[in-house]
């Protein structure tokens, strides 16, 4: 397995409050998955932007963030579980996403949000039901990676013009 995965698995696994670890882990793995956009890698801080998971990797890797998500409750229990339906099938995973989504405030996640709001995306129709809540966010989290992301995200989809940053 990758060292610098190796190295974010350990931090993740040590300070269970460490949630930036994680999602950039999480991110790596929606990356390699190749579900999402190319400007989702900015997303990932440069360090990691460019690490590949080996197939042979990825089932260790899943049954390792499972574990550390558990530690971290059972909103992250359930957002790996999003991302391991991806694997096998994408209409479950967004199915397990959009669950996700409703279930609460993502403003103290926003790195995390993005992921989420990608698999949102994968479907047009399906995106549009979430839209206001989604410029909702856009308009009050105070993120430099979130707004970049989701910004570039919503003016490819058209919906730019429908927000008004206040």
């Amino acid at each position: 397995m990758n060292r610098k995965i190796k190295l974010l698995m350990k931090k993740a696994k040590k300070d269970t409050n460490d949630i930036h670890s994680l999602e950039i882990l999480t991110a790596i793995l929606f990356a390699n998955f190749a579900l999402v956009d190319e400007s989702f890698h900015y997303s990932i801080p440069e360090y990691y932007r460019n690490i590949k998971i080996k197939k042979d990797d990825i089932d260790d890797m899943l049954t390792e963030l499972v574990v550390i998500v558990n530690q971290k409750g059972e909103n992250m229990r359930q957002a790996m579980e999003c991302i391991t339906q991806m694997k096998d099938d994408e209409n479950k995973g967004y199915a397990c996403a959009e669950k996700l989504f409703l279930q609460e405030n993502w403003k103290q996640y926003p790195d995390f949000l993005v992921t989420l709001i990608f698999f949102l995306s994968i479907f047009d129709e399906e995106f549009q039901k979430y839209i206001l809540r989604i410029i909702e966010y856009y308009n009050t989290i105070d993120n430099v990676f979130f707004h970049e992301i989701i910004g570039s995200l919503l003016e490819r989809k058209g919906y730019l013009q429908s927000i008004s940053r206040e």
